[in-house]
């Protein structure tokens, strides 16, 4: 390859939809932090609540509602390979392994060596369809998926690669750490889409008996998904909506970031941890349950809490210690700030990718 080849790629990204979620927010970052690094980037994609911001960035961005279908016909296959085509690209990046068979089908009608991602260990198929003759790699998020594609799916090694995702620190740069003393009711939050592996209702519990103790605390809930309602009238039924404050409109979510003190993150199961990553960057302590590789990215009393999963009195528990200790919510706060941003930021993320692609042209 040449050297100004080398040092300028065409790359498309290949997504379905893009909302405020981990999935969608790991192209994000790694669109821009591509194009930052002075390679051509352009998102083909389904559309979604994360298309504004995307443009914002001035990242080339083209919609094909239809790629949510998972299910394609000639036709569409065909306007999607020609879409690719014209961009001319040196890279195909298949942003999940769900979408693999498509990747594979445009890789072979366009002619074009791809890259796919695994974001997330229960989204792995038991067959992954690949086409031999342009796949050049694949990236895991965690070293669980690297080692169950490896083991399990049968991947051959040499082609996994483990990159972490990245956060975006300059998105979050502006959010202060907590003050130990700022005379007003901590906020409590929870962060991530209204889904039942999420653990919502654990939170709930714990903070009906924190404030059951006359302690004063706002408990915030961010994001959006299928739950709402049934959360709504759980909180209705604890009669907590005075304490209790819903927070859907995702399009605030940076912004709203900085009101909460501490994090809570109750999942039944993890996924790539963007969302544990987000909140550890903010300088707030996170409060989270010991699944998937949580441990990989949170150290005990240093860089943040682990909690058993399903278990609302061990959360009840840590939060009323960090609010009886505003020094020690303050030091493991900034400690995890640190930690991300020495380890998982998304130009780190990007430069890992950049090499990952050059490494496959090469061969």
């Amino acid at each position: 390859m040449n050297e100004n080849k080398a040092s300028r790629l065409k790359i498309v990204l290949l997504t379905d939809g893009v909302s405020y979620r981990g999935s969608a927010l790991y192209t994000f970052n790694l669109a821009e932090e591509l194009q930052h690094s002075n390679h051509q980037v352009k998102i083909i994609c389904a559309g979604g609540k994360l298309l504004a911001e995307i443009k914002k960035q001035k990242i080339d961005v083209q919609v094909f509602k239809a790629i949510e279908r998972q299910s394609y016909d000639i036709f569409f296959i065909r306007r999607l390979a020609e879409t690719i085509k014209a961009a001319k690209p040196d890279v195909l990046h298949i942003q999940k392994i769900q979408l693999a068979g498509l990747g594979a089908s445009l890789a072979t009608k366009t002619k074009t060596p791809y890259w796919l991602t695994a974001q997330n260990i229960h989204s792995i198929p038991k067959k992954i369809k690949l086409d031999k003759k342009y796949i050049r790699g694949i990236v895991a998020l965690t070293e669980g998926i690297r080692e169950h594609l490896v083991n399990e799916t049968k991947v051959p090694k040499e082609l996994v690669h483990l990159i972490h995702a990245g956060v975006n620190q300059r998105r979050i740069k502006e959010i202060s750490p907590p003050s130990p003393a700022n005379g007003q009711a901590p906020v409590i939050g929870i962060l991530g889409p209204l889904e039942t592996w999420r653990g919502h209702e654990y939170f709930l519990k714990a903070a009906e008996e924190i404030l059951a103790t006359g302690r004063q605390a706002k408990f915030l809930i961010i994001g959006e998904g299928s739950l709402e309602n049934s959360l709504r009238k759980l909180v209705a039924k604890m009669e907590l909506r005075n304490e209790v404050i819903f927070m859907p409109d995702i399009t605030k979510y940076y912004r709203v970031l900085p009101t909460v003190d501490i994090f809570v993150l109750p999942y039944l199961q993890m996924g790539m941890g963007l969302s544990l990553l987000e909140a550890m960057v903010c300088g707030r302590p996170v409060i989270a349950s010991s699944v998937g590789e949580t441990y990989h990215f949170i150290k005990e009393n240093e860089t943040g809490f682990l909690i058993p999963p399903k278990d609302h009195k061990a959360i009840k528990e840590k939060i009323l210690e960090l609010l009886d200790n505003k020094i020690m919510t303050l030091e493991i706060g900034l400690r995890a700030r640190r930690f991300v941003e020495d380890n998982f930021s998304a130009i780190k993320m990007a430069r890992k990718t950049g090499e990952f692609y050059l490494k496959g042209l090469e061969s």
